[in-house]
């Protein structure tokens, strides 16, 4: 297991890797000491990150391999990266934007599928991979390994 995340009250979200390579997520409910496996997505390696918007029910697992895999009311979707870049930080904002960290990049996709994953930055010049991340409406933060902390603010609309 690599990550965990808040589902609802009494739900939890765990990443990781299985025994047999593949992708590990599962809903853990401490309180009914029940263990859900969610159906390994073919064709993904690790999760090393998930978070999750327990007021929507939307979740997302970070992959090791470039892959983004959404829970969206109950539907799923596995989305891969371009060029399968890796991917070691996820958020999800309260108005459900999600985003991925990875070397030198952030994507980010619409609530309810209504935009696959987009690039949103991007430089060459960082060094280190990022592995966390928060997301707000006002604003992005991701940390890399190195320590080094982006912040990025959303134009307001008018």
């Amino acid at each position: 297991m690599t990550a965990l995340a808040r589902f609802s009250d009494d739900e939890w979200l765990l990443a990781g890797r299985r025994a047999d390579g593949r992708a590990f997520a599962a809903l853990y409910r401490p309180l009914h000491w029940e263990l859900t496996a969610l159906p390994p997505p073919s064709g993904a390696r690790t999760f090393l990150a998930v978070s999750a918007q327990p007021r929507t029910r939307r979740c997302v697992f970070a992959g090791l391999d470039g892959t983004g895999f959404q829970i969206d009311d109950g539907d799923t979707h596995l989305d891969v990266l371009p060029d399968r870049a890796p991917v070691g930080a996820c958020a999800i904002e309260a108005s459900d934007r999600a985003w991925l960290a990875g070397q030198k990049r952030i994507w980010t996709s619409a609530p309810r599928r209504a935009s696959p994953w987009i690039e949103a930055f991007a430089s060459e010049e960082l060094r280190a991979p990022f592995i966390s991340m928060h997301a707000d409406d006002a604003a992005v933060f991701a940390v890399g390994v190195d320590g080094a902390v982006l912040e990025g603010r959303g134009i307001p609309q008018r």
